[in-house]
């Protein structure tokens, strides 16, 4: 079922019964803490719905993009090789040829790729699905713009 699809059933419901529609959000909020609501769905994205390795692969994206100043300065071939082994030749190349972001985050070893990348995928969710997008991502502070770039390259 599409986004879409759970809007719309989900603003025919509040219109027919405020009782049903209240139950219904109460269902799907799960827990109080963050509760989503049926206009947090429609602000989710689209990857958030795609398999795990496609969403990583946008995360890593987006992490090398947000270094990419650093990546295309860089003459340090076993850094480069260990981030190209993790997120691939082709990512690494796409980052080292973008300008640089807004805001640029320090570099970060290969091992730390995956979690910078969730947690730019986090913080572009609203924060009632942000357990969805990655529940266990650390606070990077990846730009907007290395998230945008990043959705470019992964053909969205």
């Amino acid at each position: 079922m599409t986004r879409a699809t759970l809007g719309e059933r989900a603003t025919a419901i509040q219109r027919k019964s405020g009782g049903r529609a209240a139950s219904l959000e109460r269902l799907l909020a799960g827990s109080p803490r963050n509760a989503a609501l049926f206009e947090d769905l429609m602000k989710a994205p689209d990857w958030l719905g795609w398999e795990n390795a496609r969403r990583q692969r946008l995360g890593r994206a987006a992490a090398l993009a947000a270094i990419a100043p650093k990546l295309a300065a860089s003459v340090d071939g076993r850094w480069l090789g260990a981030l190209a082994k993790t997120a691939g030749d082709d990512l690494l190349d796409w980052a080292r040829t973008l300008p640089a972001p807004h805001a640029a985050i320090p570099a970060f070893a290969a091992d730390e790729i995956d979690a910078v990348g969730a947690s730019a995928l986090r913080d572009a969710v609203p924060v009632s699905l942000r357990d969805h997008a990655a529940p266990h991502a650390p606070d990077a502070g990846v730009p907007e713009a290395a998230l945008t770039a990043a959705l470019v390259q992964c053909s969205i």
